[in-house]
């Protein structure tokens, strides 16, 4: 059924086209637009892209169109676009993150149609057939600047300029009337728009255009850990915090399946080692002698030189620690640079010394077995050692 006109300034409906233009080479280059029309005066704008829409092209396209117009509707009409919503989640439409903030910003209502509900927005998408039919059949396309300036004087000539089709009135004629109504268009800052918000990985890594780019290790809190990427300089993948401060800025790889890792990022364990080697050195009688030891055995096993550390450190609390001293200068003399070795020797020397004679409480508070007393444990000898690294 026909509707009344709505009022003036009431609403603007929004759609997007795609079209196939001959190039002067005889190529087909795809060119992308949206269209925004003025639903009371019909009046139009159009905006062009050599490439498909981002969120943040159509964000761009809609103040390209209000500066167009003047000002703001107070309600804006759209399909169910993917750049613009999520999903229609029972009537809560859920629109994307970007757009969502930037209709917080602007303060404009919106109507989502239904999906397969063309009638809602019938003068959008008429005016879509109309760019492909009047506009762009049989013009050939020089780049997308060009197709923009020549859009600008169609819209003035033809599509605003001429008498509409079923209201039988001139859109810019109108549009003097509407524009009376339309709302303020305040200035807002569009730097936000360059961001886009990615998700860090486990091990600090950000998955950006097919390659793994590094941030500075505690930087995952959690699965929903983001930071912001922005290009700088068409070379650089500039890495920032919710605050917008920058993490990290790394060169961006052309290759695909890459990790781009900034040295700074890496865990220093060196540090944390060198500390475990002095922890360890101050239960030796001579520190000096035992950090020299610890710094050859590193060079012996780099790799496990943490482990190696925590074992010897384990046997000398297990073992007689009067003979620290001993071990340290016979591995150190025969080169034994080895944890359990290490560990064998200071057993060894342990062993071979006398048992310290039991206090009398001890032997009143526990029962003594005295085929335990008796018994003698297997002992082995320092000559052992002497003889195998004599043997060598």
């Amino acid at each position: 059924m026909a509707v009344e006109d709505l009022p003036y300034g009431k609403q603007a409906q929004v759609d997007f086209g795609v079209y196939e233009m001959a190039t002067s080479q005889g190529e087909v280059q795809k060119v992308y637009f949206m269209v925004m029309v003025l639903s009371r005066c019909r009046y139009k704008y159009v905006y062009f892209l050599s490439r498909p829409f981002t969120t943040a092209d159509v964000v761009e396209a809609h103040e390209r169109a209000f500066a167009y117009f003047e000002g703001l509707p107070q309600e804006l009409v759209y399909d169910q676009d993917k750049l613009m919503v999520v999903s229609e989640n029972g009537g809560d439409i859920l629109f994307t993150e970007k757009f969502t903030a930037y209709l917080k910003v602007r303060k404009i209502e919106t109507f989502v149609c239904h999906k397969s509900d063309p009638e809602t927005k019938g003068k959008s998408e008429s005016v879509v057939k109309y760019v492909k039919s009047n506009f762009l059949n049989q013009r050939p396309f020089i780049n997308g600047e060009v197709l923009n300036a020549e859009c600008l004087a169609w819209l003035k000539r033809t599509a605003n300029g001429q008498v509409n089709g079923t209201t039988q009135r001139i859109p810019a004629e109108e549009f003097l009337e509407e524009k009376q109504h339309l709302g303020v268009l305040h200035p807002i800052s569009l730097d936000w728009l360059a961001y886009e918000p990615y998700h860090v990985r486990k091990d600090n890594l950000i998955t950006w255009k097919g390659n793994r780019y590094s941030v500075p290790e505690g930087t995952y809190k959690g699965q929903q850990t983001k930071v912001w990427v922005k290009v700088e300089e068409e070379e650089y993948l500039g890495i920032y915090d919710e605050q917008k401060e920058q993490i990290i800025k790394h060169k961006i790889s052309l290759g695909k399946g890459q990790t781009i890792i900034n040295s700074n990022h890496r865990r220093d364990r060196s540090k944390k080692i060198n500390e475990l080697m002095g922890q360890v050195a101050k239960l030796f009688p001579d520190q000096q002698t035992a950090q020299n030891y610890f710094t050859q055995l590193q060079k012996a096993k780099p790799r496990y030189i943490r482990d190696q550390l925590l074992l010897i450190r384990k046997a000398i609390h297990k073992s007689n620690e009067a003979y620290l001293g001993q071990a340290l200068e016979f591995c150190q003399a025969n080169s034994i640079f080895n944890a359990g070795d290490f560990t064998a020797v200071l057993d060894g020397l342990s062993l071979e010394s006398p048992a310290p004679e039991p206090r009398l409480e001890e032997l009143l508070a526990k029962p003594v077995n005295r085929k335990h007393l008796s018994a003698t444990p297997q002992t082995s000898s320092i000559d052992d050692y002497e003889s195998i690294v004599n043997s060598k």
